[in-house]
Parts: C-alpha cells; sequence; structure tokens
C-alpha cells in the first residue's frame, strides 16, 4: 500500500505532505452511505479518499468506525462538510469516529467533526483512536463533550497516536481530563491549533498527557465489547471473571453471601428426598374376614369382604430421577477484572 500513497518532509516548513492521487476515491452524501464506504476500505485495506459532498447529521444510535488496516482520508468535495452528532439531543454511548485497531490510520481533511457528546465509559466526545489520527489542513474538531476524557479527542491504548499537521481542537469539554485532547503518550503537533477547550472536574482543560488510571486493581469492567480492557484503556492486566455465572451483592447478614469473591450454585439440580414437598400416596383396597364351619378333616372356609377402607402401601415407583433447570433469565455481557 506505500507505494500507493507517498510521505514526504518540506523542508520550508517542515509539513508532511501526503499524496492520496494512487488512492482509491469514493464520493458520498448520506451517513449510510459514508458508514459503507468506511466499512468498505477498512475490510479491503485499500487507501482511500472518502468525499462527503453533503453536511451530515449522525442519529444517537450511528456512528463512524474505521478498523483493520485500514488508510482512509476523509474530506470534502469542494465546499468545507460538517458531520455533526446531534449535540445534547443525541447522547450516544460512542464518539462520533472510532479508530477501533491499532493498524489503521484515519486522516481528517477539510472537515468538521461537531456536536457529539459521547458517553463512553473509555473516552472520546469527538473522537477515539487505538490507531493513527491525523489532522490535515482546516480539520476542525470543535463544539463535542465526554462525559469521562477527551472531549474532542481520545488516544486510547499504547498504540494509538495524534498528529496535528494543520486544523483545530477548539471549544471542547471534558467531564474529566484532557478537554480538548486525551493521550497516554504524546502526541505530534507540527502545525494546528488546540485552543478554548475544558473540564468540568480533571485536569489538561486543553490536553492531558500519560495514562490516568481510572479503574484500580480489582475493579471490574462490564461491556457488550469483549476486548480486553488492557487494550481499550492502555493500562493494566486484565482476566476474565465470573464466567457462566451470575453475579449477586455482598450481605454481611448472610451466611452464604458475608464477604467478597464467595462462589456456589448450580445450573442443574437433583430433587433430594428432603427437599420434596410432603405428600401421601393413596389408593383403595378391601380387607377380608374369613370363617371355618364343619369338622377338621371337612372344614369350608367362606370370604366376606369388609367396607373399602384407605391404607398406605407400597407403589410402582414413576419419575425419571433427572436434574432440573436451576437458571433464572439471563443475558451474557463481557466481564474483566484488573489484576495487576
Amino acid at each position: 500500500m506505500d507505494q500507493d500513497i507517498t510521505r514526504r518532509i518540506d523542508p520550508p516548513n517542515a509539513r508532511l505532505i501526503l499524496d492520496w492521487t494512487g488512492a482509491q476515491t469514493v464520493t458520498v452524501s448520506t451517513v449510510s452511505a459514508l458508514q459503507t464506504a468506511l466499512a468498505n476500505a477498512s475490510a479491503s485495506g485499500t487507501p482511500t479518499s472518502i468525499l462527503v459532498d453533503a453536511n451530515l447529521t449522525l442519529g444517537a444510535l450511528q456512528n463512524l468506525t474505521v478498523s483493520g488496516s485500514a488508510r482512509i482520508q476523509l474530506t470534502s468535495t469542494g465546499d468545507h462538510r460538517t458531520l455533526s452528532g446531534g449535540g445534547e439531543t443525541a447522547l450516544r454511548t460512542t464518539p462520533l469516529i472510532q479508530v477501533t485497531s491499532s493498524s489503521a490510520e484515519l486522516y481528517l481533511k477539510d472537515i468538521t467533526i461537531s456536536r457529539s457528546y459521547g458517553q463512553a465509559a473509555s473516552g472520546g466526545g469527538g473522537v477515539s483512536t487505538l490507531g493513527l489520527l491525523y489532522l490535515d489542513v482546516d480539520a476542525i474538531i470543535e463544539h463535542n463533550r465526554a462525559t469521562r476524557n477527551g472531549g474532542g479527542v481520545c488516544v486510547l491504548g499504547s498504540g494509538g497516536k495524534l498528529v496535528m499537521d494543520g486544523g483545530i481542537i477548539r471549544n471542547n469539554t471534558a467531564g474529566d481530563n484532557g478537554g480538548g485532547v486525551f493521550s497516554p503518550t504524546d502526541i505530534e503537533l507540527l502545525s494546528g491549533e488546540i485552543t478554548d477547550n475544558k473540564t468540568n472536574t480533571g485536569d489538561g482543560g486543553g490536553v492531558f498527557l500519560g495514562p490516568i488510571q481510572q479503574f484500580p486493581i480489582g475493579y471490574i469492567w462490564v461491556t457488550v465489547d469483549c476486548t480486553n480492557p488492557g487494550s481499550t484503556l492502555g493500562y493494566g492486566v486484565w482476566e476474565r471473571f465470573a464466567q457462566g455465572r451470575a453475579l449477586v451483592g455482598v450481605d454481611p447478614n448472610d451466611t452464604t453471601f458475608y464477604k467478597e469473591l464467595l462462589t456456589g450454585g448450580t445450573k442443574t439440580h437433583t430433587l433430594t428426598i428432603a427437599e420434596m414437598p410432603s405428600h401421601v400416596h393413596q389408593y383403595k383396597g378391601f380387607w377380608f374376614r374369613t370363617s371355618d364351619s364343619g369338622s377338621k378333616s371337612n372344614r369350608s372356609r367362606k370370604i366376606k369382604p369388609l367396607d373399602p377402607i384407605d391404607t398406605n402401601s407400597s407403589m410402582l415407583a414413576v419419575g425419571g430421577g433427572q436434574a432440573h433447570n436451576n437458571m433464572q433469565p439471563y443475558e451474557a455481557l463481557c466481564i474483566w477484572r484488573r489484576v495487576a
């Protein structure tokens, strides 16, 4: 792929020039078309320049994903275009754009990422990246919010990288750290601006550099994404926890649940006699009275039935003695525990 896109340093201004003339070009004007173009470019790994031909607003359940070994330039056709997250009316569980692979590269040029309010635990309002995020000329990330880290951009993991060679990151807000940018590693700032960003409670209104360990040893991470949190967060050793088991809260007053990490219970169970409900099996029977008459050598015996009465007696065994299902309704999630 490197022969299709050339990189060189322009000595007068130390600017990294990217030549996309050999790349595949796709023009899109709808959110669904943009999502499809990103998915196709991610799957193929072919260098692709995606030209956005309209201002697009994504719904709360929509996001843009770059994955695999993608190398994608996202830009505008002519007029500067905006990709919007919809603002406060579209609170989303992910950033507007996610680069989900350390091998992926996303280049933004002449396009704005705006008004995305991300609530992801891993961070990121406008963009989050496990790979390379490159801001080129007139790339603008503005007016985004994250409930955690990285209101504008959140770099995740040791493989993530932000390079600014132009562009602006401005007026973004993080609930915790890094109003403009949160990154566990250094960012590369060749040119561009990071301005007027803020945090609500944390540090680094503009930029926060260095890993912050939000989840200490012993913390539990519950998610529908089974990726190891060490890759997502960029720190810690995590192991699968409670695989195939339900969770229950500690109750100091209950001898079964009185302290943490106790285990018990079974998926199936066979009832013992003591566990069966008390019950009686009955059936109708007859008692008979006999009387003898005649001499010992010529004796006859009469049998007279008495009235029927209830009596307890052994009966034929029924039932298979198989274990029964002992499980409550469930929904499986990925659970991890930090161990180091």
